[in-house]
């Protein structure tokens, strides 16, 4: 390990040192220095390197997944086939990079293999620590004069040690900041050599860290504010602009007119006033394409670059909100740096998208800029916290407590009202306002009594349903089959949704051989609100649309309110409720471990399925009152050439969707379980196997089989 020998070394540039090798160090007591050090050591860390508080994440499912996905299941210690896997999992590494890590590896597991036995713990501290590689440190600039930093805040464990030794060797500096000095830290120097001091109470190595960044002294505002936070907006004496959050509303009958009246007074004032409802415009590709960015191995510098997109002719008001930009980007806790970088992409489109509104300086007054909705999205919450800091008042406001959104700003002032309403916009005119009469009021108001955990419920009242199939055994289907679903067990309404009980069966055999009263059984569950299928494929004819799903599945997150947008989206005449619950499901369906023994590409072909259903099945999920009958799927398998993959995805959709299925396998044929788990059915056998049946003509008109004119061959084949 390279030796410390004042500790000033640490901020040798690469030439400087006589061992291309980092510092491996702890700071475990308090000294004067300490602050000026750590204060120095922070703005070599903003320049190329991370802050780690706690301990480094171990690798998620996911992550390792993708691991064995890019590089296989080969593991030997080989040096070799840890060359090779290192270069099919970070290629930007260089050869000598790449050496050594190989080189620290092979020697690391050389040693591990003498007290560990085992090659499978021994494979997962591996492919942990190929994790740290790819998730924290390929972004580095190791090759660069400047070399990296890591300041650690915590107690590292034994594997977190051993992989800070390799990162040492690859010349990263490594400082291990610990308020006591604990055992697994006793073969690590002191930077200060020797112990001056215990740390004073309450000491916080993050204390020191914040104020390392140049950032203009912005004071909080202590001003104590009223009930009536429309009228301290529009007081225009002397004050520093307002950063608000409402909830809920004072009065659900007077909240509309209150608004537009609000509006009128800030633009009789002659002050600016920018509305935005419920989402932000997403950046266009135009916006997109303007900014610049830089292939940076180093965050700090990446963020640095988006800030210098942000066009502005007010070069003080610039240079401030650069730095409030760049800061409040750094503090995202996000792993993948990639995503932080696409968000600050989209408050850069912003700020320049409406920097008339954030420049201006008016006589009258501050701007004044209201968001009305909730607002969940991490880009629109930080582009509310950046303009909140440039004399600009900001207003969000929602009316709708069941929409609560966390917002934490140590400017920010809340107001939460005890009462609640879904104003779909803001009124910005009196065409907009709607008056309730007392009647209606009356009424909306003895539906609340009425069907608030009173087991009635008004017409579609419930937005959302999870289904949970029952397990039964046959007789019970015949029973519930029939029975709506809020009388069936396990029915429970939670807030705006509901859990539905439903039915999932397959029916396997013929019982006592008897044909006739086979197809009276089958006959016995059909009605007006099934969906009767005969044969695979359940859709003949799936008609396909313009719709690129590979575009709205990325990283395996599927963008719902991105697809809601594209012209090509073939549901967009539904109603929204309808829309967003079909598009739910279908992320379920995507994410849900239904299948078994598949293609990896079924992710797309199940986009693919599920966003072009017919019109009747549409038709039957909008019409869907989850506290009602379940629209029903009856299917008949008899046939040899069995169903597809396309199959077992639409009935684990129709599954999910809420729809009570049956299917009738009188042969025992494996049929659509070669596609499903082996849990998706109730499964009942009722008889014995039989083979060659007709099934009798469907008459679609009165959704019956016709029983009158059954093939008399299918009375003999038994």
């Amino acid at each position: 390990m390279n030796i410390l020998k004042e500790k000033n070394d640490y901020f040798k540039i690469k030439n400087e040192r006589e061992i291309e090798e980092g510092y491996l160090y702890k700071i475990t007591s308090f000294s004067e220095e300490l602050c000026d050090f750590i204060n120095k050591y922070f703005e070599n860390l903003k320049k190329n390197g991370i802050y780690i508080k706690g301990n480094l994440k171990n690798p998620t499912k996911e992550n390792i997944d993708y691991f064995l996905e890019i590089v296989g299941s080969k593991v030997k210690f080989d040096r070799n086939i840890l060359n090779e896997n290192l270069k099919k999992w970070i290629p930007s590494f260089s050869d000598e990079i790449r050496e050594k890590i190989v080189i620290c590896l092979s020697e690391i597991f050389f040693d591990l293999t003498k007290e560990i036995k085992s090659v499978n713990i021994l494979k997962n501290i591996y492919v942990k620590f190929m994790c740290w590689f790819f998730y924290q440190i390929q972004y580095l600039d190791i090759e660069g004069e400047i070399l990296p930093k890591i300041l650690y805040n915590g107690i590292p464990s034994k594997h977190e040690l051993i992989f800070f030794k390799i990162l040492v060797k690859l010349g990263i500096d490594i400082l291990i900041f610990s308020l006591k000095d604990d055992v697994i830290l006793e073969g690590i120097p002191n930077v200060f050599f020797k112990k001056e001091s215990d740390f004073p109470e309450n000491f916080d190595v993050e204390i020191l860290m914040k104020y390392t960044f140049k950032f203009e002294n912005i004071e909080k505002n202590e001003r104590n504010i009223g009930e009536d936070i429309y009228k301290e907006i529009l007081n225009n004496c002397e004050r520093k602009s307002l950063f608000i959050k409402t909830l809920g509303v004072k009065d659900e009958n007077t909240i509309a007119l209150e608004l537009l009246k609000f509006k009128e007074k800030i633009e009789k004032q002659g002050r600016d006033i920018l509305i935005l409802e419920n989402q932000i415009e997403k950046p266009s590709f135009e916006e997109v394409e303007k900014i610049k960015r830089g292939n940076f191995n180093n965050f700090f510098d990446a963020i640095v670059e988006l800030a210098n997109n942000i066009k502005f002719s007010n070069k003080e008001k610039l240079k401030k909100i650069q730095d409030i930009f760049i800061k409040n980007l750094y503090e995202i806790k996000e792993e993948k740096h990639y995503k932080v970088i696409n968000i600050g992409i989209s408050i850069v489109c912003w700020l320049n998208r409406y920097s008339s509104l954030i420049i201006k300086n008016s006589k009258f007054g501050f701007p004044v800029l209201i968001y009305f909705g909730k607002c969940t999205e991490i880009a629109e919450k930080i582009f509310f916290k950046i303009i909140s800091k440039l004399e600009i008042d900001v207003l969000l406001i929602c009316p709708d407590k069941n929409q609560n959104y966390i917002l934490e700003d140590e400017f920010l002032i809340e107001k939460i009202y005890e009462k609640s309403i879904d104003l779909k916009k803001f009124p910005k005119k009196i065409d907009d306002l709607e008056i309730k009469t007392v009647a209606f009021n009356a009424e909306k108001k003895l539906e609340e009594i009425l069907y608030n955990d009173t087991g009635m419920y008004y017409q579609q009242q419930f937005k959302k349903a999870t289904s949970v199939v029952l397990n039964t055994i046959f007789e019970e289907v015949q029973i519930l089959w029939n029975q709506e679903n809020k009388y069936r067990m396990n029915f429970e309404t939670i807030s705006s949704e509901v859990i539905i009980p439903n039915i999932c069966t397959k029916v396997i055999g013929v019982p006592n051989r008897n044909i006739s009263a086979y197809w009276k059984l089958v006959n016995s569950f059909l009605s007006e609100n099934t969906f009767f299928y005969s044969e695979f494929p359940l859709e003949k004819e799936n008609i396909k649309n313009n719709l690129i799903v590979s575009n709205y599945l990325i990283n395996n997150t599927f963008l719902k309110k991105e697809i809601k947008k594209d012209p090509n989206f073939k549901y967009s005449f539904l109603n929204n409720k309808t829309q967003d619950y079909i598009l739910e499901k279908i992320e379920c369906v995507l994410n849900k471990n239904y299948f078994e023994n598949i293609c990896r590409n079924i992710k797309y072909k199940i986009l693919e399925i599920l966003l072009n259903l017919n019109i009747q099945i549409l038709r039957a999920i909008q019409n869907y009152d989850f506290t009602k009958k379940s629209p029903k799927i009856v299917m008949v398998d008899i046939k040899e050439t069995g169903p597809r993959i396309e199959d077992a995805i639409l009935l684990a959709f129709f599954r999910e969707i809420g729809f009570d299925i049956l299917l009738f396998i009188p042969t025992g044929y494996q049929s659509v379980n070669k596609y499903l788990r082996d849990n998706f059915f109730v499964e009942h056998q009722v008889g014995e196997f039989v083979y060659d049946l007709t099934i009798p003509e469907y008459d679609s008109k009165n959704n019956k089989l016709n029983l009158g004119i059954l093939n008399l061959k299918s009375f003999f084949k038994i």
